[in-house]
């Protein structure tokens, strides 16, 4: 596990500061794992802040109702223990998705790809009756050998 970020980068820049070496799963990991400790600590700060707002008895728009006491231990109980089992590789944080696994599903080949086939089959052979007329049998060979026609 790596150090935590310093609390000045944002949130949105924790993946630039994850070693681009490491397994996607195991980058997916690291940052939940420093998401999830982020979030925990700005829980406890608003938990802070609302119960000193709560004593001014002032309430402020558009947030949430404060959390008892007991509900800050289990919220907090929870957060660390998904900290930890991201730790321990208990969470599966593999980036690709089962289906990938399975033969029943079939990936449909690529239709421009299928086209491209089929233009280059095409205009080989006609470029091949091209060269036969104008230069003959011997420059057939040649261009073949040379060019790969």
């Amino acid at each position: 596990m790596q150090a935590h970020p310093h609390n000045s980068v944002s949130d949105s820049s924790f993946y630039k500061h994850i070693d681009s070496d490491l397994p996607p799963s195991a980058r997916a990991r690291q940052l939940l794992i420093w998401c999830s400790s982020r979030a925990m600590s700005q829980t406890d700060k608003s938990v802070s802040e609302a119960s000193s707002s709560s004593k001014r008895k002032t309430k402020s728009a558009g947030k949430d109702p404060p959390l008892s006491e007991k509900a800050v231990e289990v919220l907090k109980i929870v957060q660390e223990d998904v900290i930890r089992l991201l730790a321990e590789r208990k969470i599966d944080t593999s980036v690709f998705s089962a289906s990938y696994d399975s033969n029943d599903d079939k990936i449909k080949e690529n239709a421009q790809n299928v086209r491209n086939r089929q233009c280059q089959i095409t205009y080989t052979a006609q470029i091949e009756r091209f060269v036969f007329m104008f230069f003959g049998t011997r420059s057939v060979f040649f261009l073949i050998t040379m060019f790969g026609f």
